[in-house]
């Protein structure tokens, strides 16, 4: 985060997938209408079943107040997948913060948090 040098930051662990070329760009539009935070929906792999679950949802954007933050527990429950404000997300992670508290954090700091409900990347896992 020392090094972040642009004026956002995405979060993307290494084993997961983006499934679109496109998939930063679409990001990059809805952080340019005032999100500070902008998360994706995403395939999640069950662990115990071995099997990737799809959620067929109608593609579009969701400017969240903090009322209807709850309806994207899925979406904003862990960092990974998320385009931060680099001024936002280096000032949260400077205290060493977990990475389950800094998506919390994140999420409670972020003056506009987006959420676009197009499936935008795959969470994998190590065997």
């Amino acid at each position: 985060m020392a090094k972040a040098s642009g004026a956002y930051v995405y979060f993307l662990n290494i084993n997961d997938l983006l499934l679109k070329e496109d998939v930063l760009a679409k990001f990059y539009q809805v952080a340019n209408k005032g999100a500070d935070l902008v998360a994706s929906d995403y395939q999640s792999f069950d662990y115990q079943t071995n099997m990737i679950y799809w959620v067929n949802k109608e593609e579009q954007v969701a400017f969240l107040g903090s009322t209807n933050k709850q309806q994207y527990q899925r979406e904003l429950g862990e960092l990974t997948g998320w385009l931060v404000k680099t001024s936002l997300a280096k000032e949260c992670l400077a205290s060493g913060v977990s990475e389950q508290l800094a998506a919390k954090l994140l999420r409670q700091e972020a003056k506009q948090v987006a959420v676009i409900s197009e499936q935008l990347w795959l969470k994998t896992f190590n065997k």
